[in-house]
């Protein structure tokens, strides 16, 4: 016999207290008024917020029985909210989860309740779009997740973030010498421990499915697989402190080396095949490369931190350009960190002591800010994308001194009408 689903709404506005069952097939459902809509079909959506705009949407499926998964999955489709007071919270008293309204934050948060007591899944933006207004990308809150601490499974100094596939994304942690996989809900999937005090900087995934990250400490790269086999591990003899890695699509491997103030190059076997600059004569040096990424042209892009600039080389390592310098004025910079590349090639920057994410074009024009101090973000250190058809969602790892938090918005081009959606650690 299938299961009842029993919702709750709680309607600030007229102050009451909505509730209903649901069962699949013909049944007598109890249908509470506006802005609540219920579809009465296998598949159940109801929507929240404003009349004019219906706002926060969410889809459940039902279950057949009771060996069935549970209450299935959550399906979430977002928009904004222009009447964020009518909806305090929702939820199924199925599952136990409920949508609750952060007024001083502006968000609606759907919590879990669990054993161990409440657990935070998604946070949705209600922001308005205050100094968003004239700027062509608009950011909006999508998730928070990550426990801070040391223990295994929690973040203390996430230095580098990379989307995997569908939202999935790792984290390295070099503080707690750990890689820890979330899923598209911000759910950890999985910790992976590296050497203690290895201090893994950041990750990359090869072409074939594998995992480039660089242990800092053990000066190497290390090859493993998703269950954390290491299958290749080099670069002992040449790196110093090894910090961003990016793989290519001939696999060859990129990476940045603080102490050394270098990009080496290695084949797909581990080989070096280049050294960026190569001497103490060339054109440009390097202070501090902390991160690196691949532009879609297959530019190599890198973060100059002691210099406050980004420099972009072609995919033989010739030097093209460098943009940005030390200030807090539109297009300056102040030590940026994580780099990544949007489908246009726009250049996405964390600006760690301006506490930003900025936007640069690919020819390193000033684009705009992306994510400033006024929404919450501070001391950002590395950022990631994730591309789904017109949907793309941009990930953050921040924190006051280290990055223990892991945060993702929703990137809306209010140009061209397309969501964009980055990724970032938090």
């Amino acid at each position: 016999m299938p299961l009842h689903k029993t919702y709750c709404i709680i309607n600030s506005r007229e102050k009451n207290l909505y509730s209903y069952n649901f069962i699949p097939g013909p049944s007598k459902t109890k249908k509470p008024s506006s802005p609540v809509l219920i579809s009465r079909q296998r598949r159940v959506s109801f929507n929240i917020g404003g009349f004019d705009n219906p706002g926060l949407s969410i889809m459940t499926e039902d279950i057949d029985s009771e060996e069935d998964s549970g209450y299935g999955e959550l399906f979430t489709n977002l928009g904004h909210l222009k009447h964020k007071d009518s909806i305090v919270s929702c939820g199924s008293f199925e599952r136990e989860d409920f949508l609750s309204l952060l007024k001083k934050e502006d968000t609606i948060s759907i919590i879990s309740r669990e054993d161990q007591g409440l657990r935070k899944i998604r946070t949705f933006s209600l922001l308005d779009e205050y100094e968003q207004a004239d700027n062509r990308f608009k950011a909006y809150l999508y998730n928070r997740f990550g426990s801070t601490g040391s223990e295994q499974g929690q973040l203390r100094n996430g230095t580098g973030i990379y989307h995997i596939y569908n939202g999935t994304v790792i984290v390295t942690d070099v503080l707690n010498s750990s890689l820890l996989v979330y899923s598209g809900s911000g759910r950890l999937v999985k910790t992976i421990q590296v050497g203690k005090r290895s201090e893994p900087w950041t990750a990359a995934a090869t072409p074939s499915g594998a995992f480039a990250v660089t242990l800092s400490r053990e000066k190497c790269i290390s090859v493993m697989s998703c269950a954390g086999i290491e299958k290749l591990r080099f670069g002992e003899d040449v790196l110093e402190y090894p910090s961003g890695v990016i793989v290519d699509r001939r696999n060859r491997y990129i990476v940045s080396d603080i102490k050394q103030n270098k990009i080496h190059i290695f084949s797909d076997k581990g080989k070096l095949i280049r050294t960026i600059p190569e001497d103490d004569e060339s054109s440009f040096s390097l202070k501090s490369p902390r991160h690196v990424t691949l532009s879609h042209s297959g530019n190599i892009v890198v973060s100059d931190s002691g210099h406050h600039c980004i420099r972009l080389f072609d995919r033989h390592g010739d030097h093209i350009k460098s943009f940005g310098k030390y200030g807090s004025n539109d297009g300056e910079l102040k030590f940026p960190h994580g780099v990544c590349t949007d489908h246009e090639d726009n250049i996405i920057v964390a600006d760690y002591y301006n506490n930003r994410v900025s936007m640069f074009s690919s020819e390193g024009k000033f684009v705009q800010h992306i994510v400033t101090a006024h929404m919450g973000i501070k001391r950002p250190q590395a950022v990631t994308i994730r591309f789904f058809q017109n949907n793309y969602i941009l990930f953050v790892t921040y924190g006051d001194s280290k990055a223990n938090k892991v945060v993702a918005y929703r990137i809306v081009d209010s140009e061209n009408e397309h969501i964009h959606s980055t990724t970032a650690s938090v």
